[in-house]
C-alpha cells in the first residue's frame, strides 16, 4: 500500500449531490431520500451481520467481501456538525476549500464555485 486516506483524516466525503432542477422541482422526494438514508445508516450500525448479508445478496457477492471496516456512516448529529463553518477537517466548507484552493493553484479551476449553493443542510431531517 502507497496510501491511505486514514493519513488524510476527513478529506475524503462522501456525499448525496441533487441538480438545482431537482431540488427546485422535487424537494419532497429529497428530503424522503436524505431521511431513508439515515435510517438505513441507523439500522446498519444496529444490524451489521444482517445488513451486511442483504447487501451481499443484493450484489451477488460473497458475504466475506462485504465490510464498512474503514467507513464512517455518519449519524445525522455527525452530519449536521459537518455543515458548520470551522477550521479543521469537521467542516466541510473548510474541507471544499482546501480542495478549491488546491485546484486553482492547479489551473483545474478558473474561478471558486459558490459554496453556499454545494453546501445545503436545510434537507437534512428535522431532529429527533
Amino acid at each position: 500500500m502507497l496510501y491511505t486516506s486514514r493519513e488524510a483524516d476527513g478529506l475524503v466525503l462522501d456525499g448525496f449531490i441533487f441538480s438545482g432542477e431537482t431540488l427546485r422541482s422535487r424537494p419532497t422526494a429529497v428530503r424522503r431520500f436524505v431521511k431513508a438514508w439515515f435510517r438505513a445508516a441507523e439500522h446498519w450500525q444496529a444490524h451489521p451481520q444482517e445488513d451486511d448479508a442483504l447487501l451481499a445478496k443484493r450484489l451477488a457477492a460473497a458475504p466475506a467481501l462485504v465490510s464498512r471496516s474503514g467507513i464512517h456512516l455518519f449519524t445525522l448529529e455527525e452530519e449536521r456538525r459537518l455543515f458548520e463553518p470551522g477550521s479543521t477537517n469537521r467542516s466541510a466548507r473548510h474541507v471544499l476549500e482546501r480542495f478549491v484552493d488546491y485546484f486553482l493553484s492547479r489551473g483545474t479551476l478558473s474561478a471558486a464555485p459558490d459554496l453556499d449553493l454545494l453546501l445545503d443542510s436545510h434537507f437534512l431531517p428535522a431532529a429527533k
